[in-house]
């Protein structure tokens, strides 16, 4: 999926991931860059190993495996059966998905077609994105409060 509503606003580097998941599978974050229509390049992926569910955690990236983004770029995740809770959300949300299971051979400057359909949902994970160090308060996606 890609998070098309929301594009990030500052360049810098992805230091920590927020999420909620549903289930405790493991899944991928992705940060993609726009190419052309639905056409789309892969910049940086994550892998965020199997972890607690129904809370809000925090996923430190080690400096190493930090994914530098630009104006523009955009959040985007992957994963077999559905971690990351949802819900319908409101023009300015709107998600475009992948077809097919292609998440699993996706890699690092692949370029992809999005062509797997798209809707206006909101999602639990966000972006702390900032400067290669350990002052950012940025923070870019969606995030689902606990209810």
């Amino acid at each position: 999926m890609v998070a098309i509503g929301q594009p990030i606003s500052c360049a810098g580097v992805v230091r920590k991931w927020q999420y909620q998941t549903k289930t405790s599978n493991p899944f991928r974050v992705i940060i993609w860059r726009p190419i052309s229509g639905s056409r789309f390049e892969i910049v940086g992926i994550n892998d965020i190993p199997a972890g607690p569910t129904n809370q809000e955690v925090t996923y430190v990236i080690p400096p190493s495996d930090r994914i530098e983004v630009q104006q523009g770029d955009l959040i985007g995740w992957s994963f077999g059966p559905a971690v990351l809770p949802s819900r319908r959300a409101g023009v300015g949300n709107l998600v475009r998905w992948v077809g097919g299971n292609q998440y699993l051979e996706l890699r690092k400057q692949q370029v992809v077609d999005i062509d797997g359909g798209s809707g206006n949902r909101e999602y639990s994970i966000k972006a702390i994105i900032g400067p290669n160090e350990d002052n950012s308060n940025e923070m870019y996606g969606f995030f689902l409060p606990e209810k």
